[in-house]
């Protein structure tokens, strides 16, 4: 548990690093190294999030092969990102909250 709670607070942190860095140089007009920042942060993230639905689809799929759900996941992420998918995320947090409202609450009594 240490272990991840290690891990999680440095690669969490030079991911923050990347995109406060890159923030900075862009913002100083230094295009080149503030897009060789922010693309290590993208990195960072993007590599962790296709690596947990690679893990999860093959324990879905009951399969040992996770490379297959990686560049599936890879995939379907490039193709939302290229049809502007980020300009819906508030309808669709909303539509999720209307599926699943959450635990139900008692009435006091």
């Amino acid at each position: 548990m240490i272990v991840y709670a290690i891990g999680f607070v440095i690669g969490n942190g030079l991911k923050e690093f990347f995109g406060a860095v890159s923030a900075l140089l862009l913002g100083m007009g230094m295009i080149g190294w503030g897009l060789f920042f922010l693309f290590g942060k993208l990195w960072k993230s993007t590599a962790d999030a296709a690596y947990a639905f690679g893990v999860a689809g093959a324990e879905i799929a009951s399969s040992t092969r996770k490379g297959p759900f990686i560049i599936g996941d890879v995939a379907i992420g490039t193709v939302l990102a290229l049809t502007g998918a980020e300009g819906h995320i508030v309808g669709y947090l909303g539509l999720l909250g209307v599926l699943n409202p959450g635990t139900p609450r008692r009435g006091r009594g």
